[in-house]
């Protein structure tokens, strides 16, 4: 199989633009939602990021320059098609976001962190939900995720992300931290560690990071502090009763994300498998 990633600017998308770059298979999740409610909500979107983050480099003990540095995001859709398949043709396996900080000298970093809601986890769902323990019931999510990332028998020895593990942030409330999670025990089995950081108000996020890549970033570095800035956004638009703002950004509109949606979403990963034989990969008998 052929795994390559596309990116394209946040301020530049609609809904057709998504579904477009997505090759007709865009899902509906939180930056989906965002395009729906139009080019303004997108800019309060992208100026809240650079805010939070400006408001990080001072609590962090970096300097701002004066504002001088800025987050533009992109969205980053990681895909896979056989090897005699036009890149059209191409699967959205991942959708995460993607940046650059630029300052008057140009783009000083760029990062990679945020993964939305994916086709895989669409597949996992149920397992994650009616499973006690996940050890060797998600091979194929494994070996689809490490093919983005290592030398893999999928992948022919080409992994476009090589080397460049993603971050990603996660909701977390006090009462919770210690107990089992589903979430914990699913990154665990992609090979993510997970530690705790804090927003500007000091709400405790769960921060996943693959652990023998994580030892260039600090609590100052100004690419983890970015993911840290789009994370805290990305939690007050989605779980705003765990992460209350005076954000004038609108919430994620759960409305949408019907059953009906869900449900037409876990297909087209499930059709995509079959087509591919990919399902004698691992056992997809739960589904």
């Amino acid at each position: 199989m052929d795994f390559y990633v596309k990116e394209v600017a946040l301020d530049s998308l609609t809904p057709e633009v998504i579904n477009k770059f997505s090759n007709g298979k865009s899902r509906y999740n939180c930056i989906f939602d965002l395009t729906l409610k139009g080019e303004l909500e997108i800019k309060l979107f992208i100026d809240r990021i650079n805010s939070i983050y400006d408001q990080f480099l001072g609590v962090r003990g970096l300097s701002s320059n004066g504002g001088q540095r800025r987050i533009y995001p992109y969205l980053c859709i990681a895909f896979c098609k056989s090897e005699n398949e036009p890149q059209e043709n191409g699967f959205p396996l991942y959708d995460f976001l993607s940046f650059e900080v630029v300052s008057q000298g140009g783009v000083s970093s760029s990062g990679l962190g945020i993964m939305l809601s994916t086709y895989i986890h669409d597949l996992d769902r149920e397992m994650l939900e009616q499973k006690d323990s996940l050890q060797g019931n998600i091979s194929l999510s494994v070996a689809l995720w490490n093919s983005l990332f290592e030398t893999t028998s999928l992948n022919n020895g080409v992994a476009p992300l090589a080397g460049k593990y993603p971050i990603f942030v996660f909701p977390q409330q006090n009462y919770q931290i210690g107990l089992k999670s589903n979430t914990n025990d699913y990154m665990s089995e992609l090979g993510l560690s997970m530690k705790l950081d804090y927003t500007l108000d000091g709400y405790p996020m769960r921060i996943f990071y693959k652990h023998h890549h994580y030892d260039g970033y600090t609590c100052t570095n100004e690419v983890y502090l970015s993911i840290l800035a789009i994370g805290q956004v990305l939690l007050e638009m989605t779980r705003p009763d765990l992460y209350p703002s005076n954000s004038r950004l609108m919430p994620f509109n759960r409305e949408n994300f019907t059953n009906e949606v869900k449900l037409r979403q876990k297909q087209t990963i499930i059709d995509w498998l079959e087509k591919h034989d990919l399902q004698k990969n691992a056992s997809l008998s739960a589904y």
